[in-house]
C-alpha cells in the first residue's frame, strides 16, 4: 500500500511540474551543458539522513524515501541527489527521490523532492531552512 501511495505522489509531482503555467516556484534545473560546470554542491556537517525506502525498475526507474534530521537548502538538497544518485552504480532512466522531515508520516505528501527526469529537478514542497527563518 505505501509504494501504492508513493507512486500516486511521484505521478501527481509529474503532472504539477508538467502543468507549470509559468509562475515562479520553488523548481530549479541543473546546469545546462553549454554553461561552465558550477563547484559540487557539499552535504554540511550537521546534516544527516536515512533511506526509508528504496524501489527499482530495472533500467528504468529508482525512487527513494529519505528522511532529512532538518530542513535544508536547495542547494544541500542538490547534493543530496547527487550523492544518492551515485550510491547505485546501476542505470535508471529516471530517479525520483523524496524528502520527508522528522515528523512527517512516509506517503502522506514529501517536504521536498529531487527528480532526474533525466536532469535533476529540485523542488522544496514546503519552506526551506531560510525561508522559515525569515517568517519569524
Amino acid at each position: 500500500m505505501r509504494h501504492l501511495l508513493t507512486l500516486i505522489i511521484t505521478i501527481l509531482s509529474l503532472v504539477t511540474i508538467g502543468c507549470d503555467d509559468g509562475q515562479q516556484s520553488a523548481t530549479s534545473r541543473g546546469p545546462s551543458s553549454a554553461s561552465p560546470k558550477p563547484q559540487t554542491p557539499t552535504i554540511p556537517d550537521d546534516v544527516s539522513y536515512s533511506i526509508i525506502d528504496s524501489t527499482t525498475m530495472p533500467g528504468i526507474k529508482r525512487s527513494l524515501d529519505v528522511r532529512l534530521n532538518k530542513k535544508v537548502s536547495e542547494r544541500t538538497l542538490r547534493a543530496l541527489a547527487l550523492k544518492l544518485k551515485s550510491q547505485d552504480s546501476r542505470n535508471y532512466e529516471r530517479t525520483f527521490i523524496v524528502y520527508y522531515l522528522p515528523d512527517m508520516k512516509v506517503g502522506a505528501g514529501a517536504w521536498a523532492t529531487t527528480h532526474f527526469d533525466p536532469d535533476l529537478e529540485v523542488r522544496v514542497l514546503g519552506l526551506t531552512a531560510g525561508q522559515g527563518r525569515r517568517a519569524r
